[in-house]
């Protein structure tokens, strides 16, 4: 991924874009785990604390919004969801 958004701010940098002005949005399959598959896991897949460290990354490379593709995990708990997502939160929005 740090590559393709190299490649991306090079393009934009070479069509004379604004880099502070970009919206960089990515689509991610997220694939929630009840413990770790290791270190060779692709981003996005694993425990609710390895995908928050995989969404921290993401930021430190400029990316701005991502969109969560579920269609891959067609059973997934709900409850397992809102508590993903109740933990993206910061503290003072949960």
């Amino acid at each position: 991924m740090k590559e393709i958004l190299a490649g991306f701010i090079q393009a934009a940098q070479a069509a004379g874009r604004v880099l502070s002005k970009l919206q960089v949005v990515c689509r991610g399959n997220l694939k929630l785990l009840d413990k770790s598959s290791g270190t060779s896991r692709y981003p996005l897949t694993g425990t609710i604390v390895e995908i928050k460290d995989d969404l921290k990354r993401c930021e430190e490379m400029g990316v701005t919004e991502i969109i969560f593709e579920m269609n891959f995990e067609p059973d997934i708990a709900t409850y397992k969801l809102f508590q993903f997502m109740e933990q993206l939160l910061p503290p003072d929005e949960a």
